[in-house]
């Protein structure tokens, strides 16, 4: 599935206007997680995304916390039902601030 996840993190370059993504439970791991949180600052209008039960780990997390600074019109992030350890959920926490809207890890 990881391979799946970095053609879809490509594709995401290209869907300038794409607000919604739902991924749940297609198994990108942390190497799909890595690859989609490379694509976020490409896809400006992304308000909303979805990631439970992916087998994202934590350094998948960590990767999407890197990257959630230069995705600011993201409003909603549930990455619920993961492998995610509780140093990786607060670096996702703290990297989410104070957007307000929902959030779940």
């Amino acid at each position: 599935m990881a391979t799946k996840g970095r053609a879809l993190a490509e594709s995401l370059r290209h869907a300038l206007a794409l607000q919604q993504l739902g991924l749940d439970g297609n198994s990108i791991g942390d190497e799909g997680a890595r690859a989609l949180a490379g694509s976020l600052p490409h896809a400006p209008a992304l308000q909303v995304l979805f990631l439970g039960g992916n087998s994202i780990g934590d350094e998948g997390a960590r990767a999407l916390a890197r990257a959630l600074p230069h995705a600011p019109a993201l409003q909603t992030l549930f990455i619920v039902s993961n492998s995610i350890g509780d140093e990786a959920k607060a670096a996702l926490r703290m990297a989410w601030g104070v957007r307000g809207g929902g959030f779940g890890i």
